[in-house]
C-alpha cells in the first residue's frame, strides 16, 4: 500500500507534538508563584487606598531617618527644630507654607502670594495640618507628607488630582 507522501511528516510532528506535552507536564512547577505582599507604604498609609504606590514613593516624598509616622499614615519630619512658642490645639498660628504633589509639582505657596497664613488649630485646613502642625515650635520648620484621605481625598481640589498624596514644607512663624 502506497501512502502520500506528506502523511508520514505529519505523523512524525505530531509524535513530537505529544511528546513535548507530555515532557511540559512533567517539567511545569506544581504551584503557582506567591502573589508579592503588599509594600510597607500601602500597609502603612491606610488613607492613600485612591493613591498609587508610586504616589507615595515620589521624590519630594523622601524623608530622613528621623521621620515620624503616625499611626493615620501622616509622615513628618523636623527640618529645624524651633526654640519659641510651641504650637498646639486651641492657638492661633501663622506659618509660611510650600505644597508639592509628589512628583515636585508645586501646587502652591505662600510665599508666592506674597503673605504668611493665618489659621486657629485645629480646623480650617486639611485634616494633615491639624495633625502635623501641632508639636512645632515657632522659627521650626517640618515636612509633612500627607496621605489622600489626611488631604482632599479622592475628589482632589483644583491642581491637586484625585486620591494624591500631598508634600507640605511648613515654616512656623508665630503662634498666638
Amino acid at each position: 500500500m502506497n501512502s502520500h507522501p506528506i502523511v508520514k511528516p505529519i505523523v512524525i510532528a505530531l509524535g513530537v507534538l505529544v511528546a513535548l506535552f507530555i515532557v511540559g507536564k512533567f517539567l511545569a512547577p506544581k504551584d503557582p508563584p506567591p502573589a508579592p505582599e503588599a509594600t510597607p507604604i500601602a500597609q502603612a498609609s491606610p488613607g492613600a487606598a485612591g493613591a498609587k504606590a508610586s504616589d507615595a514613593d515620589g521624590p519630594k516624598a523622601k524623608l530622613g531617618p528621623k521621620a515620624v509616622t503616625t499611626a493615620s499614615g501622616l509622615k513628618y519630619e523636623d527640618l529645624k527644630v524651633g526654640t519659641g512658642k510651641e504650637a498646639k490645639d486651641g492657638l492661633s498660628v501663622e506659618v509660611h507654607y510650600t505644597g508639592w504633589l509628589t512628583n515636585g509639582t508645586k501646587f502652591d505657596s505662600s510665599k508666592d502670594h506674597g503673605d504668611s497664613y493665618k489659621l486657629t488649630l485645629p480646623g480650617q485646613v486639611i485634616t494633615g495640618w491639624n495633625e502635623g502642625i501641632p508639636g512645632m515650635k515657632e522659627g521650626g520648620t517640618r515636612k509633612l507628607v500627607i496621605p489622600a484621605a489626611l488631604g482632599y481625598g479622592d475628589q482632589g481640589q483644583g491642581e491637586i488630582p484625585p486620591g494624591a498624596t500631598l508634600v507640605f514644607e511648613i515654616e512656623l512663624l508665630k503662634v498666638n
